[in-house]
């Protein structure tokens, strides 16, 4: 519906984006040759990048959303209200991917249809990089954007199939990894995120517990003081997070 509003309303033809005039002419470095508007936006992707590595592992906020994807029940219990929290995280993704579109508009054109063209691509980079991985979804986006640009113009033809061949060697890769991989029993230095994810597996534990009933109040304390101490624990965990957020 969204699209056909749009096609109702701005018509089929592509819309040119003129570039901004600070912005035009080119830069020269050596023999290689620039456009200014290309390095202006690979200025401003590197301090994208930086601000969300720093929001996500540097602030508390970070730490909220970091706990809310790794176990949402237990940040609930601690009073993170999740599904807020996500819809925060959903917006500021779609302000991203509009400040993109608006930056990438006088390269790439405005045309009905340019949505599915970035789509392929984004799932190329997620499989690359990994899902939660901000350092992966960087590097792999570096990576696509040069086997697709080089793709388009050494091979036009097989253009899509070399954007895509190094997602299909992933997804074999993974595939090929063994799943029986035996369980670290002993580790000496217990870092809070490991620690995090010991209260996590017991705190679950003591919970399913508590659930099955037929249980004597010697059990449900010993229970009940068990969550206790795994909710201290994960409490401990955000605070290791600087308050930037109140």
């Amino acid at each position: 519906m969204a699209a056909d509003f749009c096609l109702m309303v701005w018509g089929g033809d592509p819309l040119s984006v003129t570039t901004p005039p600070e912005l035009a002419g080119f830069a020269r470095f050596g023999v290689l040759v620039f456009p200014n508007y290309r390095l202006a936006i690979i200025v401003i992707a590197f301090v994208v990048a930086i601000g969300l590595w720093l929001l996500l592992d540097r602030t508390r906020l970070g730490a909220m959303i970091r706990a809310g994807v790794d176990d949402p029940d237990m940040a609930r219990v601690v009073g993170i209200r999740v599904s807020q929290l996500f819809t925060i995280v959903f917006a500021l993704g779609a302000g991203l991917a509009a400040f993109a579109g608006i930056i990438g508009g006088p390269i790439l054109s405005v045309y009905p249809g340019l949505d599915q063209d970035m789509l392929p691509l984004a799932l190329v980079v997620v499989i690359l990089g990994g899902t939660g991985s901000l350092l992966g979804s960087f590097v792999g986006s570096i990576i696509v954007g040069f086997i697709y640009n080089f793709g388009q113009a050494l091979l036009p033809e097989l253009a899509y199939f070399v954007l895509f061949f190094p997602m299909l060697l992933v997804l074999l890769f993974l595939g090929q990894l063994p799943t029986n991989v035996p369980q670290v029993e002993h580790r000496t230095v217990q870092s809070p995120l490991f620690q995090f994810s010991i209260a996590r597996g017991e705190f679950s534990e003591a919970v399913d517990q508590l659930r099955s009933g037929f249980w004597n109040d010697k059990d449900r304390k010993k229970a009940a003081g068990k969550i206790e101490n795994n909710v201290n624990v994960f409490i401990r965990y955000i605070r290791t997070v600087p308050r930037t957020f109140q």
